[in-house]
C-alpha cells in the first residue's frame, strides 16, 4: 500500500513496489479519515488487491491520472473535492476507470442526486461497509463496465455516444 503525501514520490512507490504484481486489479482508495483508508487497504490487500490511498479529493484525482487505477473507491462526503465530484472528473478525464463510492452522511443524497440530474450515475455503498459487502461490491464493479454519462432528452437518460 501506499500512502500519499506527495504525487510524484507516490507513483513511484507505487510503480516500484507493486511492478511485481501488474496483474492483480489496483484500488486506489480515498476517504479523508486515515483510519478507513489504511483499514480498506489491508482489507483489500488481503484479498489479492494492489491498493493505494489518497485522503482527499484533490490529491486522488492527481493520483489517479499518474497510476491508472482500476477502481475508484471513494468517501462521498470530503472537504474539498467531494467524492461524486472526483468520480464525475475521473469519468471525463479517465473514461476506462470503475468507480465505486460509500458514505455514512445524510448529505450524500443531495450530492448524488445533483450528479444524477447531470447524467451521472455511480455505485454506493453504506458506511459501515461490512467487509463481504465491500468485497462482493469491489468484485462486481470491476467486472462490471466503467461508468458513462447518461444525456438527458425530455427527463430520460440517453447513453452517451
Amino acid at each position: 500500500m501506499a500512502h500519499v503525501e506527495s504525487n510524484a514520490a507516490a507513483a513511484f512507490c507505487i510503480q516500484t513496489s507493486m511492478s511485481h504484481q501488474a496483474s492483480k486489479p489496483l484500488i486506489l482508495i480515498v476517504d479523508d479519515e486515515t483510519s478507513i483508508t489504511m483499514t480498506c487497504s489491508a482489507i483489500l490487500e488481503g484479498h489479492g488487491y494492489r491498493t493505494a490511498v489518497a485522503n482527499d479529493g484533490e490529491t486522488a484525482l492527481q493520483l489517479a491520472q499518474e497510476i491508472q487505477p482500476d477502481l475508484v473507491f471513494s468517501d462521498v462526503v470530503m472537504p474539498g473535492l467531494n467524492g461524486v465530484s472526483l468520480a464525475v472528473a475521473l469519468t471525463e478525464k479517465m473514461p476506462g476507470t470503475r468507480i465505486l463510492l460509500f458514505s455514512g452522511n445524510t448529505a450524500t443524497a443531495d450530492i448524488l442526486a445533483d450528479a444524477r440530474a447531470k447524467g451521472y450515475v455511480f455505485p454506493i455503498l453504506a458506511k459501515p461497509v461490512p467487509i463481504p459487502e465491500m468485497l462482493a461490491a469491489v468484485k462486481s464493479t470491476l467486472q462490471a463496465p466503467p461508468p458513462t454519462r447518461a444525456l438527458m432528452a425530455n427527463g430520460h437518460a440517453l447513453a452517451a455516444a
